[in-house]
């Protein structure tokens, strides 16, 4: 009974136009690649899609419908309402019977246009790498500035730490300078004081000697009159 059901369902999913939708759904996997065994990526968007080549159609047609109005201008037949009941019923085995043939079949089969949207995907593809690479070469440019930012700071904190000794030592050398030019001048106004103290005594040595003479002088004076 099984088995009768499945065929009856798939002689139901197969009305009139099933060479229609096998010609249609090549040119529909074009846009998509695998992901896994159960969904396909597409490659405008990158959305990930399971299901059967319904779901597929109805995605190029919400996403994208520009690309999908294109691949309907260039098949020669009018377009299936993705809303119809036919569209809502189809048997997904019936659909996932053409997964695997379809993916193959559909390679060459893409129109101009369209196949003009996907070299600009791929382009797109390529733009988007380049930019990582420039980013990655960017976050290492980055890196570099910041491991010579941090030696130079280093550089500068040793820099720093000379100029603070250096300063240090001449501070200490002033103060020694310092020191010895006050104690020089402390001796010299020692030898001055002494200086001063040694005239005063010879002075006074003078002044004796002075008064010494004129004493001298009377009393030769006096014994001359008597």
């Amino acid at each position: 009974k099984a088995e009768n059901y499945s065929s009856s369902r798939l002689f139901i999913c197969q009305p009139v136009s099933t060479a229609m939708v096998r010609a249609r759904s090549s040119v529909v996997w074009s846009f998509f690649e695998n992901n896994d065994s159960r969904s396909v990526r597409c490659r405008l968007c990158k959305l990930v899609e399971s299901g059967g080549v319904s779901n597929l159609r109805r995605h190029l047609s919400s996403k994208h419908p520009k690309v999908y109005s294109e691949l309907l201008s260039t098949q020669q037949y009018p377009p299936t309402p993705l809303n119809s009941s036919q569209d809502s019923n189809t048997n997904p085995e019936s659909d996932e019977a053409l997964w695997g043939t379809e993916q193959s079949d559909a390679q060459g089969k893409l129109p101009s246009p369209l196949a003009g949207a996907l070299k600009m995907s791929e382009g797109e593809k390529r733009t988007l790498k380049r930019e990582r690479e420039l980013i990655e070469a960017l976050r290492r440019t980055q890196k570099e500035e910041a491991r010579t930012l941090e030696h130079q700071r280093e550089l500068l904190e040793k820099l720093r730490a000379a100029s603070a000794r250096e300063a240090a030592a001449e501070r200490e050398q002033i103060e020694s300078l310092r020191k010895a030019q006050q104690e020089e001048a402390n001796d010299l106004s020692r030898q001055r004081e002494e200086l001063q103290k040694e005239k005063e005594e010879l002075q006074k040595k003078w002044e004796e000697l002075q008064q010494e003479r004129e004493g001298l002088l009377l009393f030769s004076r006096e014994q001359q009159v008597s």
